[in-house]
């Protein structure tokens, strides 16, 4: 995609292409897709998401790279008119993408000489993109500093975190590990050739959490999507080892045993807590601010 590229991307109908519970509260929705679509608009292209629908009683959804619109009127295809307004605007000659699975609004794209692509191979497209921008960290504090103390007093709770990782035959697995912040970096030392340890060498996404002891969520719970990065370099090992030795008074340096080292690059970060029976919830991801979702059902046990 060239930088001049127009994007238009359908967003009711992208939205409601990947069942989240989109439909419990739209609003959120519409807030989590325009986050999810922001690396790929700070890539390349000029974007503009339209939505059905009147804006929300927030200021607008979260300004960035990429253009939020809500259609003008009402009706089912206010927002396919809207996008094909847009096109009509266009000088001659400019490339123009659309992002929609409607058959009629891809007709009436095509007809106007953009090209269009299903809303798939757009959740593919930020499925891609999440893997590629991460966070340190002192980044993530940085961030989102709130979700960071929420985050971290939990972890400090047990002084383990939960590790999902992906096993060779692609199902999950979980493991308790203890944690280690650092320099700005999040890092999970582990038991050389640990089968957790192989998982992350062969594929780095991971899944780390806190640890939960109460199903009505007293406390709150704390997940982060990331990417784990092995550190091999003998210098940060041992500045690693020495920081842990005088933290918590050990060192697996100190046995001379060999040992996996990883950091993990935050994608995502969220916290989840049960409050006079409502869910709430923060949301941040990488290189986005923190979205408040406040869902009106209750979470399953």
């Amino acid at each position: 995609m060239d930088a001049d590229t127009y994007v238009f991307v359908d967003g009711n109908n992208v939205m409601g292409s990947r069942p989240d519970g989109w439909w419990r509260d739209r609003a959120s929705a519409s807030r989590r897709l325009v986050a999810d679509l922001q690396p790929l608009a700070r890539r390349s292209g000029v974007w503009t998401v339209v939505f059905d629908g009147s804006a929300p009683d927030e200021a607008s959804l979260r300004p960035g790279a990429l253009r939020t619109e809500y259609a003008a009127h009402g009706g089912a295809d206010a927002a396919d008119d809207r996008i094909v307004e847009l096109l009509r605007g266009l000088a001659a000659g400019v490339d123009a993408l659309v992002y929609t699975s409607d058959r009629r609004l891809r007709d009436r794209a095509t007809a106007l000489g953009a090209r269009v692509e299903g809303a798939s191979v757009l959740l593919r497209g930020v499925e891609e993109a999440e893997v590629n921008e991460t966070a340190s960290w002192a980044e993530f504090e940085a961030a989102s500093p709130e979700l960071a103390r929420l985050g971290l007093g939990l972890f400090d709770e047990t002084g383990l975190v939960m590790l999902g990782t992906i096993r060779r035959d692609g199902s999950p697995r979980i493991s308790p590990v203890e944690f280690f912040i650092f320099a700005g970096e999040l890092y999970l030392g582990m038991i050389w050739q640990s089968r957790k340890a192989q998982d992350l060498r062969r594929d780095p996404r991971c899944m780390v959490m806190s640890t939960v002891h109460d199903r009505m969520l007293k406390d709150g719970e704390f997940k982060m999507a990331g990417i784990a990065t092995e550190v091999t370099d003998e210098v940060e090992r041992h500045a690693w080892s020495a920081a842990l030795l005088e933290h918590m008074g050990f060192s697996p340096e100190e046995d001379d045993e060999p040992y996996h080292l990883f950091k993990i690059g935050v994608l995502t970060a969220s916290f989840a807590k049960i409050e006079n029976d409502d869910w709430s919830r923060l949301f941040w991801r990488a290189g986005e601010g923190t979205i408040p979702h406040r869902a009106p059902e209750r979470p399953s046990p």
